[in-house]
């Protein structure tokens, strides 16, 4: 079995990006503040991963997983303008009410998956 660390940066900055979506075949994570996502228990083999994030280009690739650790460091094109400080959610900063309901129904999705 395989454990898979998807770190989730912005490809002009490098800077993470946190509360992005990332699936792996059909198991489904949400990166965390260091715009990592973590998945445990994973079988060896070829797995589509699509990652969508509310304010860069989604993306979606094959990508090949084998036995024991792999990590893997994806960078994503911003899709807005502006400056990234702008575009970078930290705890009281404010979103379009889209993205905002994106992320909750995504993170009520996943715990209801862990219960």
């Amino acid at each position: 079995m395989a454990r898979v660390k998807i770190r989730i940066v912005d490809e002009e900055t490098r800077r993470p990006l946190p509360w992005t979506r990332v699936q792996l075949g059909e198991l489904k994570a949400v990166t965390d503040d260091g715009g990592l996502a973590v998945f445990e228990g994973v079988k060896p083999g070829t797995y589509v991963l699509k990652i969508r994030s509310g304010t860069h280009r989604p993306l979606t690739k094959e990508i090949r997983i084998s036995d024991g650790e792999n990590e893997l460091e994806i960078p994503l094109v911003c899709a807005l303008s502006g400056p990234f400080d702008a575009l970078t959610l930290k705890p009281g900063d404010v979103v379009g009410l889209k993205v905002y309901r994106e992320l909750i129904e995504e993170l009520e999705r996943l715990r209801r998956s862990w219960t």
